[in-house]
């Protein structure tokens, strides 16, 4: 099995006493690049699940902000096809990918605290969450079920729709996608769940938030409604910042 060492990492830069580090792991022979937000004093580790148009440079001051501010160790996986990942991307292969870097990860004797996902990456996040026992999840902007998606999707152009799936499947929808579920996915979760979610968003519309939240039943669970807020409206600074408490309460 293939193992996290922290001796093998690339140190790429250090700010505001969080190193950036980058590694490889190897899955179904295809290697897969990732990256360690690693803050001086480390209290918790968790995932981040990127967007499916975004890469580690979109997020890499806003992961490095959260890491200092929590003390969380923060890992990121880039795709298959993302960055310096080998391999085509697809639904299948990603979850497959997901779970095996959380057994690596939990093999090293690493306690995973909580996972974040963004967009599409709400998916991953919640799926990896539950399927590995983890008991806080984060969710930005996020995608509820496939039907909801394409319901949107017939009010929306052809590019629109393009734009948030490419390049995981194509237009016409098969089986396995037709399964995914974030509503159905929480039934079985028993954690703590906080989404954050604007009400102008037109890539994922606030009803999508505001349904996964109405459906998981639970005392520990929370909406953020961004008022006039679009589909990246969680990373404005006073978002941010709720996060980050939010983290620093687990």
């Amino acid at each position: 099995m293939n193992k996290v060492i922290e001796t093998q990492d690339t140190l790429i830069f250090n700010k505001n006493e969080v190193e950036l580090l980058r590694n490889f792991i190897n899955h179904d022979n295809i290697n897969m690049e990732y990256f360690v937000f690693k803050p001086k004093n480390i209290q918790k580790i968790g995932i981040y699940f990127l967007g499916n148009t975004t890469n580690i440079l979109n997020v890499t001051d806003y992961l490095i902000e959260l890491s200092a501010q929590t003390n969380a160790k923060i890992y990121v996986l880039h795709y298959r096809g993302y960055g310096k990942s080998e391999g085509t991307p697809s639904f299948k292969t990603q979850f497959d990918d997901n779970n095996y870097f959380f057994k690596t990860l939990l093999a090293s004797n690493q306690q995973i605290d909580f996972v974040l996902g963004y967009s599409l990456g709400s998916v991953f996040a919640t799926y990896a969450a539950i399927d590995n026992n983890i008991h806080n999840i984060f969710l930005l902007s996020p995608f509820s079920e496939t039907k909801d998606y394409f319901t949107h999707f017939k009010n929306q152009s052809m590019k629109g729709g393009k734009s948030l799936l490419k390049p995981f499947v194509k237009i016409t929808a098969d089986d396995y996608l037709l399964t995914i579920s974030n509503i159905n996915k929480l039934k079985s979760f028993k954690g703590k769940l906080v989404i954050f979610h604007g009400k102008s968003d037109n890539i994922l519309p606030y009803s999508m938030g505001k349904k996964i939240y109405n459906s998981y039943i639970s005392n520990t669970k929370k909406l953020y409604t961004i008022e006039g807020g679009n589909h990246s409206a969680a990373f404005q600074q006073d978002q941010w910042e709720q996060l980050i408490n939010e983290i620093n309460t687990l």
